[in-house]
């Protein structure tokens, strides 16, 4: 390996590590309204340098409380609900005594089926709130939540040499470091 590609690989190294924090610290003091986009320009030729956005996720409705959710359908929509036991004594005590038929030791709890909680998933998408096959509003166990807007940065194309030139001219690296030491 020639010393010339060993002098590249390691200035690129140091400069890779330094730009990665210097970006992600960017990424999290920059401040966008959910759904805003912005292009990004030169300020030497007016060259696209990328758009800048950050997304607007639509609110999901998510089981938040099983145990509301499987009464509620159990009440409601029994035909949708499967049923399973809970064990309440140990492994060692159901082992010795299910034979003998101790109904103490288990317990019936309801399952809502898997087609019966997308079906009321995508309806509470559909509606923009918890809502039940029946249309039913506030069923119990479902709510809403927004996901978390993210921040997204995409590079123009061919925006390389319109950038080293702005850096060539405005911004050395010591300047997006942002300090005196950074040198």
């Amino acid at each position: 390996m020639s010393d010339d590609n060993l002098l590249r690989l390691a200035t690129l190294a140091v400069v890779s590590g330094a730009t990665k924090e210097l970006y992600d610290d960017a990424r999290k003091n920059t401040a966008l309204e959910a759904g805003a986009r912005v292009s990004v320009r030169s300020p030497l030729d007016g060259e696209k340098i990328g758009t800048v956005s950050m997304s607007d996720p639509d609110p999901k409705p998510r089981i938040s409380d099983e145990r509301a959710f499987a009464d509620w359908a159990e009440k409601t929509y029994p035909d949708d609900v499967e049923w399973d036991f809970a064990i309440l004594g140990s492994h060692e005590q159901v082992a010795a005594v299910l034979y003998e038929h101790a109904p103490e030791l288990v317990k019936r709890i309801a399952k809502v089926s898997p087609h019966f909680r997308a079906r009321v998933l995508e309806d509470s998408t559909d509606a923009g709130m918890p809502v039940g096959p029946g249309g039913e509003a506030d069923v119990p166990g479902v709510s809403m939540s927004s996901g978390v807007p993210s921040l997204r940065v995409v590079p123009a194309k061919g925006a390389l040499p319109v950038v080293i030139e702005l850096m060539r001219e405005r911004m050395p690296l010591e300047l997006l470091a942002g300090g005196d030491d950074a040198a």
